[in-house]
């Protein structure tokens, strides 16, 4: 399988390609998640949004085809003693959730989460 980011190819074989949007989120209190962009080579914005504690919502400007579109999270939080998960709402918005380890969601955790969302062509 070939796969295309930021227009460098590695592998051979089917000619399938992706591309990326990578970003860190941080997010404190119930301020609005804040997002540094790495790259961006899908061409999207997203808009984050605060749902309510530990639930952040990403409105993107494009749609999606959610059979080949794959959104991932690393576990960069300030404690490291939580659950985080990522949910797909529709086309174009995801929920990212962070829960303490037995129940119940929290805020100030979020510090320089990667977020990553691949789309293959």
């Amino acid at each position: 399988m070939k796969v295309e980011l930021s227009g460098k190819s590695s592998g051979g074989g089917s000619g399938a390609s992706s591309k990326i949007y990578s970003c860190l989120v941080s997010q404190s209190g119930t301020s609005i998640p804040t997002q540094i962009i790495l790259e961006n080579t899908i061409g999207l914005t997203l808009t984050w949004s605060y749902v309510g504690v530990g639930n952040y919502k990403a409105t993107s400007d494009i749609v999606f085809d959610l059979t080949k579109t794959f959104i991932y999270s690393s576990k960069t939080t300030n404690t490291m003693e939580h659950n985080i998960g990522v949910r797909t709402q529709n086309t174009t918005q995801f929920y990212l959730g962070i829960e303490a380890i037995g129940g119940g969601g929290v805020n100030n955790e979020i510090n320089k989460m990667l977020v990553n969302i691949l789309v293959y062509d």
